[in-house]
């Protein structure tokens, strides 16, 4: 990896699934970023509705006594006020993990925590009769990191392929 290299990719969020449960495990070594990578065997991931300028995905890293933490925070709003408000507000705090979909294709995962997820993500919800605003935040030991789907496609750093370009 060269650090110079300047990122040439801006991105939106274009797309969030949440689970409510999935097999997962972290991405074999020999693929791009193996240890914060995640893979996904099975998922049930429903889409939300959301506007473009109503959703949030932020990490903050920090020094602790225990080494290096990321603490990562994900904030949806959304409109509220209609007769299924409650079992859909219910519904938002059933997740387990977080599909993040850019406008580039990447695929953020969030919610591992670990090398096995061992702790759940926090939800909190503050809503008004026309808005919900759902906040969603996890400590990790890695920066968020990405799924199949995305730019890990099992393959090691040596094949010179760029599926971005395709």
């Amino acid at each position: 990896m060269d650090l110079l290299q300047k990122p040439n990719l801006i991105q939106n969020v274009c797309e969030i699934q949440l689970a409510t449960s999935a097999v997962i495990k972290p991405a074999p070594f020999g693929s791009l970023q193996p240890f914060s990578n995640t893979y996904v065997e099975t998922t049930a991931a429903k889409a939300v509705h959301f506007g473009k300028s109503s959703v949030a995905l932020a990490q903050e890293g920090k020094t602790t006594k225990a080494g290096f933490l990321w603490e990562q925070t994900l904030k949806l709003r959304f409109p509220n006020g209609d007769l299924l408000q409650s079992a859909r507000i219910q519904e938002y705090c059933k997740v387990k993990f977080i599909y993040v979909k850019m406008s580039g294709g990447l695929v953020f995962f969030f919610g591992r925590n670990d090398y096995y997820q061992n702790a759940p993500i926090s939800v909190d919800i503050k809503n008004t009769p026309n808005i919900v605003e759902v906040s969603y935040k996890t400590t990790s030991v890695f920066p968020i990191g990405l799924t199949n789907g995305a730019a890990d496609h099992l393959l090691g750093e040596d094949i010179p392929i760029n599926f971005f370009n395709f």
